[in-house]
């Protein structure tokens, strides 16, 4: 730990992180805020998440880039987003940079800023290029707490560690009008189910959750909702082929805080290891998470107090190392690595049923 740092003013977190690291990250960014409650605070991160940071109040200026652009392997459009992004980070004017994951180009863009105080991990190659080094690590006290780690660098601390994220009025009236027309507003408990994530292979079978879905709706004190998120048309048209009648969906697609005000509104979400897990940690939702062996060290960061739930499968899977995951999808499957596939249907319903008593 340096100190509290004399004379900021201007602070940047920059990333190339997505939702759900953003959402972990808030307590960290309000940390500096408390710490630092005269400076301006700005973040770059990519153009499809800046709806994370819309409405936080820890945040005066958002700044974003084109991931698309940036994966480009040379051409003009790749140039003149990295002279663009050069152009804003020296235009910022910062004192302090905060490069919170061991990534080259966070790293150079930390330099680039023109930051006297440059933050972030010490194990990277580009560790010489940092000035404030931390050698916290996400894998051991998990990534909430590493962020937190991270800001303690330069003294920066908060009592609270709760994730943040804020719907609009219009978005709360949205979901609302939604529970009401739908008739999840009876009286009943409201379980919202997720299946979607980043990848293929974090993905619970579609046969699974449609069996879930069908025997909780059958419950005569449960409602079940499906949300459906940008990429997830094809699960959701399997889950809702295996259902009679299909189930309600939720086509949340556009707007983040529509799915943040639905989930708001759930006695109970049952999720993938996805961005929706933690959006809806951040609404104050309980959770049932469904992992990935060995995957839930970095990312057992809420406790079950505080209504959040993990089900991993603990079996020694042939097709991985002992200690990892490989992230192998059976042959003939499209979903779900092989130990994924080992959390049964009953294990799911039992849980259900054991958080809501």
């Amino acid at each position: 730990m340096t100190g509290t740092l004399a004379n900021i003013e201007r602070i940047i977190f920059l990333t190339r992180s997505s939702l759900g690291d953003l959402l972990l990250m808030t307590p960290a960014i309000r940390a500096v805020r408390e710490s630092y409650p005269f400076a301006r605070i700005s973040i770059l991160i990519k153009q499809e998440f800046r709806e994370v940071f819309e409405h936080n109040s820890d945040v005066d200026e958002i700044l974003t880039f084109e991931s698309r652009a940036l994966r480009e392997v040379g051409g003009w459009r790749r140039l003149r987003e990295e002279l663009r992004i050069f152009q804003v980070l020296r235009k910022g004017r910062f004192d302090v940079a905060v490069a919170f994951y061991p990534e080259d180009r966070t790293a150079w863009w930390s330099v680039l800023s023109g930051a006297r105080y440059r933050v972030g991990p010490r194990r990277q190659p580009f560790h010489f290029l940092l000035n404030i080094k931390v050698d916290a690590g996400e894998k051991k006290a998990g990534v909430r707490a590493y962020f937190l780690e991270t800001v303690r660098a330069i003294s920066a601390q908060t009592l609270s560690q709760q994730t943040s994220f804020r719907p609009t009025c219009d978005e709360e009236a949205w979901a609302e009008m939604f529970v009401q027309s739908h008739g999840l507003d009876e009286g009943k408990m409201l379980i919202g189910v997720h299946p979607g994530a980043s990848g293929r292979y974090k993905v619970w079978p579609p046969e699974n959750f449609a069996a879930v879905l069908q025997e909780l709706r059958e419950e005569e004190n449960m409602k079940v909702l499906l949300f459906q998120g940008p990429d997830d048309d094809e699960v959701i048209r399997q889950i809702t082929a295996r259902m009679n009648p299909p189930p309600i969906v939720a086509k949340t697609s556009s707007r983040l805080g529509q799915l943040a005000a639905l989930m708001e509104r759930c006695q109970l979400c049952i999720v993938a290891d996805s961005g929706p897990r933690h959006l809806a940690a951040s609404v104050g939702a309980r959770t049932l998470a469904l992992f990935r062996r060995n995957h839930s060290a970095a990312w057992r960061i809420y406790s079950e107090e505080e209504g959040h739930f993990i089900l991993e499968n603990t079996e020694l899977c042939p097709h991985c190392p002992a200690a990892r995951c490989a992230d192998k999808i059976p042959v003939h499957e499209v979903y779900g690595a092989y130990c994924l596939r080992k959390i049964s249907v009953g294990e799911v319903l039992s849980k259900v049923r054991e958080i809501l008593d």
